[in-house]
């Protein structure tokens, strides 16, 4: 499960709890009034760091009773706890996998990972205890609202640990994100290189697509039960964007149901299902008529943490979707190499 996934369950189940008049907290998790934007972090060499996390659209949870409008970390960094995929993926990616200590259960980049999970009921909570006995530096979390708003202030004011919330929501704050949590890991050096490296494959798709005049129309089926799908506003929506489609399902925000007029009005001449949507979902009405599946252009996406994930693996998502769409203009080996050394390069299990 991903966290566009265990978005849409927490959404489905938020529904049900409100109706029968209990209160859950926040489906989406936004920065609170009063937040920290900006942190200071200190290296081995004792030279010190400034950090706007705004621009990732990112903030550190403000302890209780504390003045301040920058949070100073008093000695290196050395002990994370990530609760995000997005952001094992990019410790791993900018050569700072060392420092994490501990992580929630859908982390699977890199594979292999005998780190403590620090979550308890299937990942829908914080495991204060486990937290508690590796005692981390600092705790980052996703922004949608995953976690209960008192384990996160338990984490803050009870065991005095620093949490951030990252939430970057396009391709720019997910550079962003690349960047400030290298910051804090002295590892600047590589997120610039990775950085430069995404911009030089995004005006590479360009380049490719220059000759392309119309559109072709798209539609994610993002999962069951129910057509769910990526509008406006979601990542997904995004990369169709860079891979010159025209998403369908854009007249609406978010992720949400389609009810169907989206389809038989869109005709959509590409369908990507998720790779939990089984194929027989889109050999009935509305789906079975549309272009797509008379033209045999109905493609299942290979991994889609590398779809929902806001981390710098996008780039082979939206190559990907560009391959797909027009294979004439564009190839996955026209991808530029990864700039940093990996023992588990970052096109891992495409």
């Amino acid at each position: 499960m991903n966290s566009v996934m265990k978005y849409i369950l927490v959404v489905v189940v938020s529904a049900l709890v409100i109706t029968s008049g209990i209160v859950l907290y926040s489906i989406y998790k936004q920065s609170p009034s009063g937040d920290l934007n900006y942190i200071s972090v200190v290296y081995q060499n004792g030279t010190k760091q400034m950090i706007n996390l705004n621009n990732s659209n990112s903030y550190l949870i403000r302890p209780d009773n504390y003045n301040g409008s920058t949070y100073s970390f008093s000695t290196p960094v050395v002990k994370i706890v990530s609760l995000a995929p997005s952001i094992t993926s990019t410790l791993y990616g900018i050569g700072a996998y060392d420092k994490v200590v501990g992580l929630d259960p859908y982390s699977t980049y890199p594979p292999n990972s005998t780190l403590p999970i620090v979550t308890s009921n299937s990942g829908f909570d914080i495991s204060l205890e486990e937290i508690a006995n590796i005692s981390p530096q600092l705790v980052i979390s996703p922004g949608l609202g995953y976690y209960p708003a008192n384990e996160e202030n338990s984490i803050v004011n009870t065991l005095h640990i620093p949490f951030i919330v990252m939430n970057p929501e396009n391709v720019q704050q997910i550079e962003n994100q690349t960047l400030e949590l290298a910051q804090i890991t002295g590892t600047t050096g590589n997120a610039t290189l990775i950085n430069a490296w995404m911009q030089s494959n995004l005006q590479n798709f360009s380049q490719h697509l220059v000759n392309i005049s119309k559109e072709l129309n798209v539609f994610y089926y993002l999962s069951t039960p129910g057509d769910w799908t990526a509008g406006n506003g979601t990542f997904i929506n995004e990369f169709f964007t860079l891979a010159h489609l025209h998403n369908i399902a854009a007249n609406e925000s978010g992720y949400y149901v389609d009810s169907g007029e989206n389809i038989t009005v869109g005709e959509p001449q590409i369908i990507l299902l998720d790779q939990y949507v089984n194929y027989s979902s889109i050999t009935v009405p509305p789906f079975k008529s549309t272009p797509a599946v008379k033209q045999n252009r109905v493609y299942t996406i290979f991994n889609d943490n590398f779809f929902n994930e806001p981390d710098f693996r996008v780039i082979y998502a939206i190559g990907w979707l560009i391959s797909k769409a027009y294979p004439e203009n564009f190839n996955l080996s026209d991808i530029s190499q990864y700039p940093i050394s990996l023992q588990y390069p970052p096109d891992y299990n495409m």
